[in-house]
C-alpha cells in the first residue's frame, strides 16, 4: 500500500525543507490520514460511477491515473509529489473489488462451460455405451 510510503516520503520531504524529524512525521501522518479518507470517499464515488460505466473501463481509467500519479511521485520529489502520492490512494480504492469481481465473473463463465462439457460428455458416454451393448448382442 502507498500509505506506509506516505509517511516515509513525507518525512524525508519535510525534513529536507528544514523541519525536525518528529514534526515531519506528524505532518506526514496527517497526509496519511487524508489519503485514507480520500480512499474511502473514492470507493463510494467509484461504486456510484459503476452504475454508468463498465467495470473494466473504470478499472483501466483508475490504473492510468494511478500510473500518472506514480510518475508524479517519482519525478516531482516535492510537495506536488506528495499530493500525487495521496492521489494514488484514490485510484486504488476500487481496484481490488473490481479485479476480484471481474475474475469471479470469468471463473463462473469457465465453470459453466466445464459443466456443459461434462454434461455433453456424460450423454456421449451413455449413448456410446448403450450403442455398444446393442451392437454386440
Amino acid at each position: 500500500m502507498c500509505w506506509t510510503f506516505i509517511i516515509q516520503y513525507g518525512t524525508r520531504l519535510f525534513m529536507s525543507q528544514g523541519m525536525d524529524e518528529k514534526s515531519a512525521e506528524v505532518l506526514s501522518q496527517q497526509y496519511n490520514i487524508i489519503a485514507m479518507v480520500i480512499f474511502c470517499i473514492s470507493r463510494f464515488i467509484c461504486t456510484f460511477i459503476l452504475r454508468y460505466l463498465n467495470a473494466g473501463k473504470l478499472l483501466m481509467i483508475l490504473a492510468i491515473f494511478g500510473g500518472i500519479f506514480t510518475l508524479g511521485v517519482i519525478f516531482l520529489q516535492n510537495i506536488f509529489g506528495m499530493y500525487c502520492l495521496v492521489a494514488v490512494s484514490a485510484c486504488m480504492s476500487l481496484m481490488f473489488p473490481t479485479i476480484y469481481g471481474i475474475a469471479l465473473k470469468a471463473w463462473e463463465m469457465m465453470l459453466s462451460l466445464e459443466l456443459q462439457a461434462l454434461s455433453w460428455l456424460s450423454w456421449e458416454v451413455l449413448f456410446f455405451h448403450r450403442y455398444r451393448q446393442v451392437s454386440l448382442t
